[in-house]
């Protein structure tokens, strides 16, 4: 289907969600933290599933500079977070949010929404799943 890359500094839980997406038939890349998913972004990711708070490179500044990058601006990206809120992360450029913890159903399902209908989600812009 697509290929997503999730950025989680949890081991733990980075497993869980890839297991996840490959399971709902996507082609998955992992990534520690902000600054080795920015190495990963070469790998044209159709989607970003971002952690914010993670060490070395945090996800606020990986998506500030996914946002200012002309190459990578565009591709969708779900924060999911503990501590931020969805407001603030739609503000930053994220295109949907999902307060952890979640049901796994939720993210594979805003991932597939992300990746079949990308003109819809860009006419509909951001939204919060809290």
């Amino acid at each position: 289907m697509a290929r997503v890359l999730v950025v989680e500094d949890d081991a733990g839980l980075r497993e869980l969600w890839v297991v996840v997406l490959r399971d709902a038939g996507h082609e998955v890349v992992e990534a520690r933290d902000g600054a080795q998913a920015f190495d990963r972004m070469k790998t044209e990711p159709s989607a970003v599933i971002l952690d914010l708070a993670m060490p070395v490179v945090d996800g606020y500044e990986f998506l500030r500079q996914l946002r200012a990058s002309s190459r990578y601006a565009s591709v969708p990206v779900i924060v999911v977070s503990g501590t931020a809120t969805g407001k603030w992360s739609l503000r930053v450029g994220a295109h949907r949010y999902l307060a952890k913890p979640f049901e796994v159903d939720a993210l594979t399902s805003l991932v597939g929404e992300m990746v079949r209908t990308p003109s819809a989600l860009a006419r509909r812009g951001p939204v919060a799943h809290e």
